[in-house]
């Protein structure tokens, strides 16, 4: 990881894995002040206290994820002595990946990847919700370069309709799942290498590119291994 805003931010501010009873749930989540910010690690961190909390309480990823959604909006509010009504007030991205013996369970909203790499290929995607995903595929790789990469849907208050995506995959040992937030969500899954390595070079190629962005993060882990 990598976080260029002043004050700094630590990994936990917008990663979170728990290990439960066999099963690994792992939570990123990217906060922003408003329609402007790329970065608000206050935000990303409360998203993902109230994410745990929700899971304390019931132990299910799904249900610990709508819970935090829907008190992320007030709360976050509440973070803030200066809402900027043009900005559109506080939002978040959050990706939680629930991966037992057999699958992986992937629900999102928001700006971050995670790909399921076997044999080094990519078989299984959770892409952003952005513009540029919103159309890849459809249009050529010379006109997806011209969009902006801008989010369509966040968790925010005036998007309570966003619609989170849920991509479940079979797994199978060896397997990396590799997930991405920031500027490094914007980049090809590196699918070769140790999950150390295929982190550390995501978050390079992120700021590699032109403009750097504000932070990246990337996380793979080793299935079965």
């Amino acid at each position: 990881m990598r976080w260029r805003p002043s004050p700094a931010a630590g990994f936990d501010d917008v990663v979170r894995v728990i290990e439960d009873d066999g099963r690994l749930i792992i939570a990123m989540a990217s906060g922003y002040q408003d329609g402007f910010s790329t970065c608000w690690a206050a935000g990303s961190r409360l998203l993902l206290d109230l994410f745990g909390a929700a899971w304390n309480e019931g132990r299910d990823a799904r249900t610990a994820f709508a819970a935090a959604r829907a008190a992320f909006p007030a709360r976050a509010a509440g973070l803030l002595t200066d809402l900027d009504d043009l900005g559109g007030g506080p939002a978040a991205s959050l990706l939680v990946a629930a991966l037992d013996e057999d699958e992986v369970t992937q629900t999102w909203i928001g700006g971050h990847r995670a790909a399921l790499v076997r044999d080094g290929a990519v078989v299984a995607e959770a892409a952003p919700q952005t513009l540029r995903g919103r159309f890849a595929g459809q249009v050529t790789a010379e006109e997806l370069g011209r969009l902006p990469d801008v989010l369509v849907q966040a968790i925010a208050a005036d998007q309570p309709d966003a619609r989170a995506g849920e991509l479940v995959a079979p797994v199978r040992r060896g397997d990396t799942l590799v997930i991405t937030g920031g500027g490094a969500a914007g980049g090809d899954p590196v699918v070769d290498g140790a999950p150390q390595a295929i982190a550390d070079a995501m978050v390079a190629q992120a700021f590699a590119r032109e403009p750097q962005p504000g932070y990246a993060v990337a996380l793979a882990v080793r299935l079965g291994r």
